[in-house]
């Protein structure tokens, strides 16, 4: 283990700092930078205006509210943000070549930790982390009497408060017990086993683990923020002795094996208190900061420690979710909690406004999606079912139309097709796509065939130059079903543009999703829209003037509401949902499991991530016995339903292949790394 190297070698020039948050922790920071005669604290920043005037103007300093402004101002800083921002931040300031302190843990992800270290190397940067125990006086007394730990106790208690509840007990409290015994072992862990629960709030609360060293040292820790006492102790068991630090009261003792018997038998053990010179932890952490920026020395804890540090928690914290945490196929409440204020706050002006059918937010809603998806029209109705149903009634499709399809869908877009009086004629789809096969399309036309309605299904356009050629070639409309689909492109246009009409869902999984039922239809064709807009409202243009037989089928002013929330959202959304992918696609490579490909000439916005494999329903069951949510979209074909049993009964090779091995899994954007690694994990022992 190393050990602190002070005192500062006197320099000519002093670094500039500044402190990036200043709440509970950060002000701190700030003083103990404003107290050092070997640098010179230039600089607090804070969203929080008044705190952050408040603590620059006690020590001196300038004051910002932007993070970016003191870029060009500082030599080194301390980052005490929440966890979520310490790698967005800490690496900007890393590339401007400019030293940092990030308060623990280094970041929300080994990935994300290593590019810090990454970052830092290159650029001869000094990157240290914030675990300040390790300057405790307690902990720097027992690197003078360690020799070989063959067994490691610790726990660390502390009462609930709402703080550091963004994350876990074990980012929040053990990962302080984790980075000292993986500095005083030294030696790396061979297994781990964990357990916990959350009591209190939507993270762990309490947690223990064991951890197994390859030179079979056994560390046993525990953690809980629900505690009604304060308590960080540690025992450290070697042969012959144990030391016993208290680092809340701080004590230090050692126990030695006596050299006299006692009464039975038995070698007396030895109590001896230790002295030690005690300290300011926190200012010995900023002193070996500057230190190693003026010396280029390592600091006490570098950033590899803290990356160590973070891969075990995480570690840790995955055993626990196996047996704790459920992965559902998509966390709605966990997106809704990151918009509720916004949400909340638009009902409630909605709810004041009483205009619940056809309202502002549904006129507003239709004109912010035609903006987005670059449509000349965009028409909303009740469900995507609806919005099926009412396109191919606006485009004409009547009784004895054929349609040609997929098979391989939700039963809606065959229901809709048949809602008309049509004939939906099924054909086959690609192996790697799910999505129609033009050749087979070229195959099904008749005499009879009116439309071409390809299904871009799970959020991957379809072959659309191949399907409007032949739309084009025999005079056939194409009525797209993008249900899955809103946000993908094609050749950089939007599915919903590339045919007279198209129809969108806005059920509550969807990439856009709803707190009901919602559905759109979109057009390129502006009599198209005049009928849709008629059909949804009982056949009327005007009230009470009915032009045809319509239907009740309008979307709900409420629902209108968090969609245009949504809305603002939906390409983050999808950059996010694609990231997972990609992160499903490299953890799985090579396994048994074929994944979905990722086309270079359209954006796919996986509505759903589908895996092809055999003894599917095996490997389904051992899936969800690991705690991870998996589903089967879709188990039968539209052609073998009773549904449609008086329709022609093709044999579509692929798709019934497909539907006996297709598995999707979890994906939503707030699919967390240990979320993805745990997914992982089940699949690849399935």
């Amino acid at each position: 283990m190393r050990r602190l190297n002070l005192p500062l070698p006197l320099m000519s020039q002093l670094p500039k700092v500044a402190v990036i948050g200043v709440g509970h922790l950060g002000k701190w920071h700030a003083e103990k930078y404003a107290a050092c005669a070997d640098c010179e604290l230039v600089a607090v920043v804070d969203t929080n205006a008044e705190s952050a005037g408040a603590i620059a103007q006690q020590h001196g300093a300038e004051t910002f509210s932007d993070y970016r402004d003191v870029i060009p101002l500082v030599d080194a800083i301390s980052l005490v943000v929440p966890t979520s921002l310490h790698y967005k931040i800490g690496r900007e300031f890393l590339e401007a070549g400019i030293h940092c302190l990030i308060e623990k843990p280094i970041s929300e992800s080994v990935t994300e930790a290593q590019t810090l270290v990454n970052v830092a190397r290159d650029k001869g940067l000094v990157l240290q982390v914030g675990h300040i125990e390790r300057f405790n006086s307690v902990m720097l007394g027992i690197t003078e009497h360690l020799q070989q730990p063959q067994f490691i106790e610790s726990t660390r208690l502390a009462p609930f408060t709402t703080r550091a509840t963004d994350v876990s007990v074990i980012l929040d409290l053990m990962i302080h017990d984790i980075d000292i015994i993986l500095d005083l072992v030294d030696s790396p862990i061979s297994r781990i086993s964990a357990s916990g629960i959350s009591v209190l709030s939507d993270t762990i609360d309490i947690a223990n683990a064991r951890l197994e060293f390859e030179n079979h040292c056994v560390a046993n820790v525990t953690a809980s923020r629900i505690s009604r006492k304060r308590e960080r102790k540690l025992r450290i068991f070697q042969k012959d002795a144990y030391l016993s630090a208290d680092f809340q009261g701080k004590i230090l003792a050692l126990n030695r094996k006596g050299e006299t018997d006692n009464a039975e038998g038995f070698k007396d053990i030895t109590h001896e208190e230790l002295g030690f010179e005690d300290n300011d932890a926190l200012n010995l952490e900023v002193l070996d900061f500057i230190n190693a920026i003026k010396t280029g020395n390592r600091p006490l804890v570098s950033g590899e420690d803290g990356k160590r540090a973070l891969a075990t928690a995480i570690a840790i914290t995955t055993q626990i979710q196996r047996i704790t945490m459920n992965i559902p196929m998509v966390d709605l409440k966990g997106q809704y909690e990151t918009l509720k204020t916004e949400i909340d706050s638009a009902i409630l002006q909605a709810l004041g406004e009483t205009r619940f059918i056809l309202g502002p937010n549904v006129q507003a809603f239709d004109g912010e999606a035609a903006d987005y998806l670059g449509a000349p029209h965009a028409i909303s109705c009740a469900n995507g079912t609806d919005a099926l149903h009412l396109a191919l009634l606006a485009a004409g499709i009547e009784p004895g139309d054929e349609v040609i399809t997929s098979a391989f869908t939700f039963i809606a877009t065959a229901e809709a097709i048949r809602y008309v009086g049509a004939t939906p004629v099924f054909v086959d789809i690609q192996p790697h796509s799910f999505n129609l096969d033009p050749a087979w399309v070229r195959d099904a036309i008749t005499d009879k065939t009116r439309a071409i309605l390809p299904v871009h299904l799970f959020g991957q356009p379809a072959d659309m130059d191949e399907i409007q050629a032949l739309a084009d070639e025999f005079d056939l409309l194409i009525i797209e079903d993008c249900a899955q689909s809103f946000g993908s492109r094609y050749h950089g246009k939007s599915t919903g543009t590339l045919g007279v009409a198209a129809a969108f869902s806005f059920f509550p999984s969807k990439n856009l999703g709803c707190y009901g039922d919602g559905g759109m239809v979109t057009t390129t064709d502006a009599a198209t829209a005049e009928r849709v807009k008629m059909l949804r409202n009982h056949g009327s243009s005007r009230q009470y003037h009915h032009d045809v037989i319509g239907f009740n089928s309008r979307l709900d002013e409420l629902q209108a509401v968090i969609l245009r929330i949504k809305l603002k959202h939906i390409d983050a959304y999808n950059g996010k949902r694609l990231q997972v992918a990609r992160a499903y696609n490299e953890r799985l490579a090579g396994s048994r499991f074929e994944t979905p490909v990722i086309p270079s000439d359209r954006d796919h916005v996986f509505h759903q991530y589908t895996l092809l494999c055999e003894a599917r329903d095996a490997a389904r069951e051992a899936i969800i016995a690991k705690g991870v949510s998996c589903a089967v979209y879709y188990p039968v074909p539209l052609h073998r339903q009773q549904a449609f049993k008086d329709t022609q009964q093709p044999v579509l090779a692929v798709t019934e292949s497909t539907a006996q091995r297709c598995l999707s899994l979890p994906i939503f954007p707030e699919m967390s790394e240990q979320q993805i690694e745990t997914v992982c994990e089940a699949v690849l022992s399935a």
